[in-house]
């Protein structure tokens, strides 16, 4: 269909990425390129084509571009081969577009300045440390000029130093690992001497997300998360595909939610700068290739659209001043982000293989959320804008455990003095915990210490129930003085089962001796029983004390008939109890589980039991 067009109009196509075609059908295609150019030379202008008579118009072209070396790319055909000239393309002489660019937004000293930033991406890419999100290419570049164009015509009377180095660091600093940063400024500022960068007025932006973070979110002021939030505000305007990188844990969907939020606000305000904000948001992962961007049926030949397709379609023709976000929450892969390189680069267009294609508007967004790009291909990093984000900077320990006892713990908790002492035991048990958890333990499943303290207080406030005043209820008087004899053991129980329940067995002892010798150290009240591990022992909310985990069942007879079957034969172990009773204590809450262990060890056992 796509050649029939181009030979009767006589229009000339480029078709990207042209080796990630199937081969089989990159033959079917040698033979209707042979059939055209044969057609052209012979001048017999009138064939058939693919069973339909057409004139071909000696003017058509085609071209094509294809990057060798990636995962999901193959090797065109040798008959394919021959139809086209092969044209290389060198890398670019940086220094003179830069130049030339500087020049045309009206840099005086273009020259100095653009050999300065070349210097700056060469030394960056040699001494920086090696990461998958990082690059220092042509796009790169061409990042830096446009944010040093646009403040050319901001700060016109500013020096042209400062504003190159304000674009550079900008368009860089986010991208960048903690200690990379250091490095990166030790760089800028042997390359630009005695400049000094003026301090940056943040306006109403960063007063507007404090007041989202710490009102309807319910979160704390941390100075290095919204630092993010500015990043991110400044690369969206930069570039049209922005990466939120960093593991699980790390901040990246509050990111966005705070920044989305704030600037809604402002706009509602009567701010014109910023405009409200929306956000269309898939998991590309949880979904096939067909069903993410649109597929043909195989039987009827019919066109079902993909859900990015919808999407992307409900955010391109909404005629709205509204800024359009289309969010990408998921893993990375070669395969299908391959796809998006025409919309993320300069042609903004998304092609589906129906032949529509659906052109970004100036409100849009691509932004990507994802733990790592080990998987992408450099064509892909290149083309979005980077904003990496580390969970012990942007989302310390302290600050989680501070929302924690500020949101959920109950009033009827909070007296002062106990809200000092709960905040003491999470400050001397809690981050020490995660540290010896990363350097003496071994995991079956990877964790990080967000998810951590995450279960640690899912398990806490599992015990919180009776605590909440509502309306209509008061909490009794028998209650109230349980809280002072409750919320230490309580705590240490459930640091044993979030801190030291991923660990195998042989950890176990070792986060046992750990934690009896730090509550000796810190001369804690509360102790566990001497015999076996502190894994051995559940708190009982009767008699206040830790009690093995056996005595909380009653003991049963059990029962074995010829007719039972030899798999559902449940002997009642201290794992069975205890792990029926946390799964128990979970899920009746609302929070998820995550039963992890090597084979045979009775996960599924447990969890169909408890079921």
């Amino acid at each position: 269909k796509m050649f029939k067009g181009l030979a009767s109009a006589g229009a000339w196509a480029c078709f990207d990425e042209f080796n990630r075609i199937d081969v089989e059908v990159l033959s079917v295609v040698a033979q209707q390129v042979s059939m055209l150019q044969e057609a052209c030379k012979s001048k017999q202008y009138r064939i058939n084509f693919e069973g339909t008579e057409i004139v071909v118009d000696p003017t058509h072209s085609e071209f094509i571009t294809m990057n060798p070396g990636y995962a999901g790319r193959t090797e065109l055909p040798d008959n394919l081969k021959a139809l086209f000239r092969p044209v290389a393309c060198m890398v670019p002489d940086y220094a003179m577009i830069g130049e030339i660019r500087l020049f045309s937004f009206g840099y005086a000293n273009s020259r100095q300045l653009a050999k300065k930033m070349v210097a700056t991406f060469r030394l960056s890419s040699e001494q920086l440390s090696s990461q998958d999100h990082y690059d220092f290419g042509m796009r790169a570049v061409n990042t830096v000029i446009s944010a040093a164009g646009l403040m050319k015509r901001d700060f016109p009377e500013e020096s042209e130093d400062v504003l190159l180095l304000r674009a550079l660091r900008d368009s860089n600093v986010p991208k960048f690992l903690k200690d990379d940063i250091a490095l990166f400024n030790g760089i800028i500022s042997d390359l630009f001497p005695k400049v000094v960068l003026p301090v940056v007025d943040l306006g109403a932006l960063m007063a507007t997300l404090k007041e989202e973070l710490t009102g309807p979110m319910k979160l704390q002021e941390v100075d290095e998360f919204l630092l993010k939030c500015m990043q991110m505000y400044d690369v969206t305007i930069l570039r049209h595909g922005l990466m939120l990188v960093g593991p699980t844990g790390g901040g990246k969907t509050s990111n966005y939610n705070c920044l989305k939020r704030a600037m809604t606000t402002l706009h509602k305000r009567g701010d014109a700068k910023f405009s409200e904000q929306w956000t269309y948001i898939c998991n590309p992962k949880s979904i096939t290739m067909g069903q993410l961007y649109g597929q043909f049926d195989e039987a009827t030949h019919e066109w079902t659209d993909g859900i990015l397709a919808e999407l992307f379609r409900q955010a391109a023709y909404d005629t709205s001043v509204a800024r359009k976000w289309v969010v990408f929450d998921g893993p990375v892969d070669a395969l299908w982000i391959e796809s998006m390189n025409t919309v993320l680069d300069e042609n903004k267009k998304l092609c589906l293989v129906s032949g529509e294609i659906i052109t970004m508007t100036g409100y849009m967004n691509i932004v990507f959320e994802v733990e790592d790009l080990a998987v992408a291909s450099p064509a892909t990093v290149s083309r979005c804008g980077m904003i990496y984000m580390e969970p012990n900077s942007c989302v310390p320990t302290k600050s989680l455990v501070a929302s924690f006892i500020q949101h959920v713990v109950p009033s009827t908790w909070k007296e002062e003095e106990r809200d000092e002492a709960i905040l003491g035991l999470f400050n001397d048990f809690m981050q020490p915990a995660l540290d010896f958890l990363r350097a003496n333990l071994t995991e079956y499943v990877t964790t990080v210490n967000n998810n951590i303290t995450q279960s640690h207080f899912k398990i806490y406030s599992g015990f919180f129930g009776p605590f909440y005043p509502t309306r209509t209820y008061e909490v009794p008087k028998d209650k109230m003085d349980m809280i002072p004899i409750i919320y230490a053991p309580l705590f240490f129980f459930s640091l044993v089962w979030s801190a030291g329940a991923s660990c195998d067995s042989a950890g176990r002892k070792k986060f046992d001796k750990w934690l009896r010798g730090e509550m000796k150290k810190h001369q804690v009240t509360t102790e566990f029983p001497v015999e076996g591990l502190v894994y051995d022992y559940v708190f009982n909310m009767d008699t206040w004390k830790f009690v093995p985990w056996l005595d909380t069942v009653t003991p049963q007879v059990l029962t074995v008939t010829n007719e039972t079957i030899f798999s559902e034969i449940i002997v009642v172990t201290t794992d069975v109890v205890r792990y029926k009773w946390i799964i128990h204590h979970l899920t009746t809450k609302d929070n998820h589980v995550l039963c992890v262990g090597p084979t045979g060890t009775g996960k599924t056992l447990a969890i169909t039991d408890k079921l």
